[in-house]
């Protein structure tokens, strides 16, 4: 508390460019400390206009992880298999949609962002984030949000605009999959409490099953990142 402001925000050094800022303080030490330190309540505020109009996206660092790994490119083909809430789709549009365009004005090199979940209200829920947090005109020409389960989907054709070669696949594909998020317990204390080896026994097929349909639905050359917020090899290690 007290703190001068550039104390509390620090770019996050882990991603490049500076492509996203690092608060000092979780959630609601944010909110407890708004009240009492003035800087701390008008960063708040600041995150919030922020997010209302469509200029930020509050998102946990280590969360941001899988799509940097997936090196996107503008112009990429790109799906999300298990996309709600959104936050991981927001980041994909971004670097598929080229920066600094006009509203509305889109070209040839413009990618593509295929959003998926196999829970309809989460996919409703995928829709709205995306309205919520007012993403621009270029990014929402370019998304596509489908209710399918991930290890259903099926495989793509494209027309290249530049050329008019029909090419099969997703040049990159994030299978960010259902887990039992045990690398959450830090903040969300209940996991503990309901955790046994069982649930994560349970979910390895269908993790396993999403991840090999991903990699059927590459085109040549592809990449795919595989990723859980849980910390349990059964999900992890055993399925890559």
């Amino acid at each position: 508390g007290g703190q001068p402001l550039e104390y509390v925000v620090m770019p996050a050094l882990c991603l490049p460019e500076a492509r996203a800022w690092q608060v000092g303080t979780h959630r609601e030490g944010l909110r407890r400390g708004s009240k009492s330190v003035p800087q701390l309540g008008d960063l708040a505020e600041l995150i919030a206009t922020g997010c209302s109009e469509g200029v930020l996206a509050r998102q946990e660092l280590v969360s941001m992880l899988p799509v940097l790994a997936l090196d996107c490119e503008q112009g990429h083909r790109v799906l999300d298999m298990c996309a709600s809430p959104g936050s991981k789709t927001m980041q994909l549009l971004e670097k598929v949609t080229e920066p600094g365009r006009d509203e509305g004005e889109l070209n040839m090199s413009v990618g593509l962002v295929v959003a998926n979940d196999a829970n309809p209200q989460r996919a409703f829920l995928l829709r709205d984030t995306v309205s919520r947090h007012n993403r621009n005109t270029p990014e929402r020409a370019v998304l596509v949000v489908t209710c399918n389960y991930g290890e259903e989907l099926p495989i793509p054709t494209f027309t290249l605009p530049s050329t008019g070669e029909l090419v099969e696949g997703y040049d990159r594909v994030l299978a960010d999959v259902p887990c039992s998020g045990d690398g959450t317990i830090r903040k969300a204390a209940d996991i503990l409490r309901r955790w046994t080896p069982e649930v994560a026994n349970q979910l390895h097929s269908i993790q396993l099953e999403i991840a090999l349909r991903g990699i059927t639905l590459l085109a040549v050359g592809g990449v795919m990142v595989y990723s859980t917020c849980s910390l349990n090899p059964a999900e992890n290690e055993s399925v890559v």
